[in-house]
């Protein structure tokens, strides 16, 4: 390629001290280059973050719902005497990724985002810590020329960076431009929200990310947001760093009572908006029918969100779903039996709208010796080996919440 062309794709070439300088699209890692042209690769995902496209067209909490936790975290970002890490821990199902998707979509409006990732079980690098310190980092430096000055000598003075731990790279990447970055940079505490610690894929890596995050709230105008599940590796790691660094909330133990009439809004806007778009009566939507819904959620908000997909992907025959779901029954169950009955309710629909007699009986006698999980799997690589576009779409929307 001559000069000529050159400049046309890239621009000009020419820089100082006999750099080169790009101009264009660039795709791929970001390579930085010293004052001694030492390539330094910087490898982030840009899907871990809140605002990624996987994540755009999913709702935050609906308004004047959530109100008492969201009411306490806006609290906890704006009080200086507050401890540095807020985590928010919940039993699956109970809104919590809801919840750090609203939060973070909150503080980027007022630009007091410093950082998000949202871990994802079997989502590859999104089950993985591997590219977490760079990652924040990358978004970090989008927030401040400042640190992001700090940053890029950080990365240009570490040529091997990327062949660093975890801790290290988070003390290169994140604890040290940090702590060199002036004061009043922000004049408020920015927020960093990291969904789903749970779902890290490594329960070593798990103590090592708490470990990081304790060590970042030593910065100072910094505030750390974390959900999950209770699960033993996530309670041992906060167990063992100091309890004066992090608030604790348990999102499954807020009154029945409040939880129960969020449900019911929710589940208020959601039916109102299908019986709008398909054109169906107010039955869908009655408050008889919410509150007989809401009283089977049992608290689940994974519940109330799979129901009121099942009827919409119903479209005109919603009403006939519903009906399939307010069989009234003698007494209520614990809630993930309700969870199981109405999975199973959403399967054997699907079974009877779209298989053949005995294909549908076959796939029933699987659905009784399988969890559901490994049954959905299945109907899932099935139907697409067979290209019946019936159930798939459904079980695939239906997996996105569920796993």
């Amino acid at each position: 390629m001559g000069p000529g062309k050159m400049e046309q794709r890239f621009g000009n070439l020419e820089a100082t001290n006999g750099g080169v300088a790009f101009q264009g699209h660039v795709q791929g890692d970001l390579h930085v280059h010293s004052s001694h042209n030492v390539p330094v690769e910087f490898d982030s995902l840009p899907e871990a973050a809140f605002n990624a496209a996987g994540r755009q067209h999913i709702p935050s909490c609906l308004e004047n719902t959530r109100r008492n936790i969201l009411e306490q975290i806006d609290e906890w970002a704006d009080n200086d005497g507050e401890k540095r890490i807020y985590w928010l821990k919940g039993m699956a199902g109970t809104g919590k990724s809801t919840i750090a998707l609203t939060v973070a979509r909150k503080y980027a409006k007022l630009r007091r985002l410093g950082a998000s990732f949202f871990f994802s079980r079997g989502g590859g690098d999104l089950a993985s810590a591997a590219k977490f310190a760079s990652t924040v980092a990358a978004q970090l430096a989008d927030t401040s020329p400042e640190l992001k000055k700090h940053i890029d000598n950080a990365i240009a003075s570490s040529p091997r960076i990327r062949a660093l731990g975890l801790f290290d790279q988070w003390e290169k990447l994140v604890l040290g431009p940090l702590a060199q970055l002036d004061k009043n940079v922000f004049p408020l505490s920015i927020v960093i929200v990291i969904d789903a610690l749970d779902e890290c894929d490594s329960e070593d890596d798990v103590f090592l990310l708490i470990r990081c995050l304790a060590a970042a709230t030593e910065s100072t105008r910094l505030r750390v947001f974390v959900t999950s599940r209770p699960d033993p590796p996530v309670n041992l790691g906060f167990d063992d760093i100091s309890q004066d660094t992090h608030r604790d909330f348990i999102l499954h133990d807020i009154e029945q009572s409040i939880v129960d009439q969020d449900l019911f809004l929710f589940y208020k806007d959601r039916l109102t908006h299908t019986a709008k778009r398909f054109g169906l009566d107010d039955r869908i939507h009655s408050d008889e029918a919410i509150r007989f819904l809401v009283e089977k959620s049992s608290g689940l908000f994974i519940h109330a969100a799979t129901v009121c997909r099942f009827l919409h992907e119903g479209r005109q025959l919603a009403n006939e779903r519903l009906s399939l779901l307010t069989v009234a029954e003698s007494a209520l169950t614990k809630p993930e039996k309700e969870l199981d009955k109405m999975y199973t309710t959403v399967l054997e629909y699907s079974f009877a709208v779209g298989l053949e007699p005995a294909e549908a009986a076959g796939v029933q006698a699987l659905n009784q010796g399988m969890s559901l999980r490994r049954c959905i799997v299945f109907i899932q690589y099935w139907t697409f080996q067979r290209r019946r576009p019936g159930p798939f779409v459904f079980f695939t929307r239906l997996s996105e919440i569920f796993f």
